[in-house]
C-alpha cells in the first residue's frame, strides 16, 4: 500500500537523519502520522491493513517519548504525544480483538510479536487502571506464554500490590521496549508514589533516610540527580544543609506538609 511505503519512509529516513534535531524530526512525523490516521478512517481500512500502519506508529509515539520526555514543552508535548498512542493503542488492541474472534493468531492475520509488543505497551501506559490487569487475565495461554507478555502482567501484578521495590528493581531485567514504555509514561509516578509513602512513615524530626539508600530504592543513576529532584520538585530537604549529596552521610528528612505529590518528578 501507498500509505505503508509513505510511513516506512519517514520512519527509516527522515527519523533516522540526525543532521536535524529530534524534536523537529518528530513534528514532522507526527503530522504525516495524524493524516494518514485520517486516511485509515476514510478509506475504512480492515483490521489487518489498519493493523500494519498503526503497529509502527505506536512504536514511533512510545520511543519519542522516550527520548524527548525532559524537552520543554516549546520543543516536545508530551501530553499530546501520550494522548495519541493512548488512542492508537487502543484501536490496535480494538483489531487484535476483532481478528481474534475469527480465528486471527491461528490464519496469521496479525503478527503475534508485534501483538505482544503493543500489549505490553499498552499495560504500561495503563498500569494504574485495574481494566488493564483484567484484560490480560484473558489472554489465550500461547499470548501469556510468551516472555514479554508475562514480564508485562507481572509489572501489572507489582503495582497493583503495591510492590514497588520489587517493580523498580525489575524494570531493568525487562525486554527494551517495555523499559522504555515504562520508564517515559509510569516510572515518576511510580517513584513518587514511594517518596509520599515515606513522608508518611518518616514523618519526623528524629527520622532521616540516608540519599545511598533512596538512589539504590528509586533506581537512580547518580545521587546528585535525586538529590536535585527531591529538593526542587518535591519540597524534600536534606537532614545537613551543608552535606553533598556524593557524601557517605548524606541523608533526608521527611516532612509530610511540605510533600507536595502534586508537584511532577522530572523523569531521568
Amino acid at each position: 500500500m501507498q500509505l505503508n511505503n509513505y510511513l516506512f519512509y519517514a520512519l527509516r529516513r527522515i527519523l533516522q537523519d540526525e543532521q536535524k534535531p529530534l524534536n523537529f524530526r518528530f513534528d514532522f512525523i507526527f503530522d504525516r502520522c495524524r493524516a494518514i490516521r485520517q486516511e485509515i478512517v476514510v478509506q475504512n481500512f480492515s483490521c489487518t491493513e489498519t493493523l500494519t500502519i498503526l503497529e509502527p506508529i505506536v512504536l514511533f509515539m512510545s520511543y519519542s517519548l522516550y527520548r524527548m520526555s525532559n524537552l520543554p514543552i516549546s520543543h516536545f508535548d508530551s501530553k499530546i504525544c501520550k494522548q495519541h498512542l493512548q488512542e492508537c493503542s487502543l484501536k490496535c488492541l480494538t483489531c487484535y480483538d476483532e481478528l481474534e474472534m475469527h480465528g486471527g493468531s491461528q490464519n496469521k492475520a496479525y503478527n503475534m510479536q508485534n501483538r505482544q509488543i503493543i500489549e505490553s505497551i499498552y499495560m504500561m501506559q495503563n498500569v494504574n487502571q485495574a481494566g488493564t490487569l483484567e484484560r490480560a487475565m484473558k489472554f489465550d495461554i500461547n499470548l501469556r506464554a510468551s516472555f514479554m507478555i508475562k514480564s508485562s502482567i507481572g509489572i501489572l501484578i507489582s503495582f497493583h500490590q503495591r510492590e514497588f521495590y520489587k517493580l523498580l528493581h525489575d524494570i531493568p531485567k525487562l525486554p527494551h521496549p517495555i523499559v522504555c514504555a515504562i520508564a517515559s509514561l509510569q516510572l515518576c509516578e511510580i517513584r513518587k508514589e514511594v517518596l509520599r509513602v515515606f513522608s508518611i512513615a518518616y514523618n519526623s524530626q528524629s527520622l532521616k533516610v540516608p540519599l545511598a539508600f533512596l538512589q539504590r530504592l528509586l533506581v537512580y543513576d547518580d545521587p546528585i540527580t535525586l538529590h536535585a529532584h527531591l529538593r526542587e520538585n518535591l519540597g524534600i530537604h536534606d537532614d545537613d544543609d551543608d552535606a553533598t549529596p556524593t557524601s557517605d552521610d548524606a541523608a533526608i528528612r521527611f516532612d509530610r506538609k511540605k510533600f507536595d505529590s502534586k508537584k511532577s518528578l522530572v523523569s531521568v
